[in-house]
Order: C-alpha cells, then structure tokens, then sequence
C-alpha cells in the first residue's frame, strides 16, 4: 500500500490538567477537576489526515509503557499505520502536560521520553521515498539524535521528488541553524505562525517576511494567523483568506489540523482558495473542542460547519 504522507517523531501523550485560571501574584496552589489523557504531537495531523482520508504513517520511537500502548492503539484504530514505530522496552514515552483554562488558554510543560532518541539506523529510507509526501515538525529537529533521522528522511523525500510540508513549530530558534536553513530549502510549503516566522528571521538573520523565507527556497508559504484566518505566499505574490470567529474551548492541535488539511487540499490537487478554506475550518473547528488526538475535527464536521456558513467546498471530501 502506498501512503499518501508520512511523519517522523514528535510521537507525544499530552496530560491534559483543567485549571479555572492560571495562578495570580503570590498564589501558589490552584483546584484542577482531575487529570485527562489525550494523544497529541504528531497523532495530531497523522489523524486529522486519516479523517480527511489520507493513508498515513509515522516513524518513530515509543516507551514500552502504558503510554506507549495507549498512543499507538489510538493511531491504529484511526487508520494510521504504525509498522515504523519502534517500542522501547523500559523506556518512557515522550508527553507533556497541559495547562489548560476555562478560557482555552495553555502552557506547555515537556516530559522527556524516547521519541527524541530515535536514530537514523531505524529509519526505513524507503518508507519515506514510497510515500507521496513528507510532514515533518520543528520539534524532532530541536532534538538529537531524532534530528539525523529528520534530515535523512526529508533527503529520502527529496531525491524521490515527494513533497515535503514543513510546520518549524515554536522551537524554531533552538533548531541548529544549518539544519533549519535546509529543512528550509528542501520545502514544498512552509506552516507557521507570525511568531515562528520571527524565530527563523532571528536564527537564519534574514527579514521575517514570507518573500525572505521563498528566497531561501520554499515554493510556497501559508501564514497561519489564527480567527483572522490565513495569508498564501509564493514568488507571485500572496492571497489573504479569512477565518472564522468561534468559541474557543481549547487552542491544542489546532495548527496541527490546518497543516493535515493543506496537505489533503495539495495532494489532492484543490485550488488554493478551497485549500485555505478548508484549514482555517479545520482550525476553527478544533478550537472549540478540548483535547487533540482523537478529539481533532471530522471531515462530516468540517463540511457541516462550513455549509451552515454558505461556504461549501469546490471540491468534495
């Protein structure tokens, strides 16, 4: 079976922690209603992708724990194949906690685990080549020995003329500028963030704009900018297109579904208007739910949301 994109690392549990607020001056204890454990990093578009009907895959390392078996039953049940992860026996799997307020606002906290230790020998070269695209995520590339194992991957990708999509993620900065200034040059669409942009313009010492980051070599750039929607840059020129003014539950994943569904608009050969539709929907919707993982939209939901709105799609799901 072909896969239409492939992921590597970034394999994470988040430990959701529900807070009414965060805590104010001296204050120095908070009441949570109790802990909730979703799947998040990369299950995140890896399902969202499956959902949208993508075959996908990952590579990567998981502990052989409780963890470990929850996170890979739920890539299993959604469709993902998960024949490249390999189960560290003893070992921990990578999570993280998340703050999270009744207002949809969190803080990360990292807890290290093995997806980080993950070597270039494991990686299957022609899992990468076979499939049609490559995903890969700023975190892994922050990481070592995982970051050889990224770079060999997105080579593989590149030699077999496969697309690769590129979201550097917040931790941009602490990518070894070499490898970021090729992960760059080697990308198909670029993902991210104002913020994120400023990271790479500090780190590679170029304009933090979208023209500078296409002079670097990416063909196309789509800047997330949350409910005011998204901007598409090529050497052409660029396009804004609007978001979507919803409540927000819980921000998590968000950007995580509006990369798997620019990946599905671009593998399926969509319009660009249509593409950039269907991410900012993708974020919309996600944000009113809390949790990533298995909690990221379905497609029958982001078709519902968007003809309640008039916007129905070109192109069907």
């Amino acid at each position: 079976m072909t896969l239409d994109m492939v992921a590597v690392g970034d394999s994470t549990v988040d430990v959701v922690v529900p807070l009414p607020r965060f805590l104010r001056g001296n204050e120095d204890s908070l009441h949570s209603t109790g802990l909730e454990r979703h799947m998040g990093g990369s299950s995140n578009y890896l399902i969202m992708a499956s959902r949208l009907g993508l075959r996908v895959g990952v590579a990567d390392a998981i502990g052989g724990d409780d963890l470990g078996a929850f996170y890979r039953a739920g890539l299993e049940a959604e469709g993902v194949d998960t024949s490249q992860l390999v189960v560290r026996e003893g070992g921990r799997t990578t999570g993280c906690l998340v703050l999270l307020t009744r207002r949809g606002r969190h803080a990360y906290v990292g807890l290290e685990g093995v997806s980080g230790t993950y070597t270039p020998e494991e990686l299957d070269e022609g899992y990468v080549s076979r499939a049609r695209s490559l995903l890969i995520s700023g975190y892994p590339l922050a990481e070592n020995p995982i970051a050889s194992a990224v770079v060999k991957a997105m080579r593989a990708a590149k030699r077999s003329g496969r697309p690769i999509f590129f979201d550097p993620s917040p931790v941009a900065d602490s990518i070894q500028p070499k490898l970021l200034r090729e992960a760059i040059a080697s990308t198909h669409t670029l993902i991210l963030n104002e913020r994120e942009m400023g990271l790479i313009a500090s780190t590679l010492k170029v304009k933090a704009n979208p023209d500078s980051l296409i002079e670097l070599g990416v063909e196309r750039v789509f800047l997330k900018q949350g409910a005011e929607g998204c901007t598409f840059h090529t050497s052409s020129g660029f396009a804004e297109y609007p978001g979507f003014k919803v409540r927000v539950v819980d921000t998590t994943g968000a950007g995580d579904s509006f990369d798997a569904a620019i990946v599905y608009g671009t593998l399926m050969g969509w319009r660009e208007e249509d593409i950039a539709t269907l991410a900012n929907a993708a974020g919309a919707v996600k944000v009113g739910k809390k949790g990533a993982g298995r909690n990221v939209p379905t497609s029958a939901e982001l078709v519902g949301f968007l003809e309640v709105r008039g916007l129905p799609l070109a192109a069907e799901l």
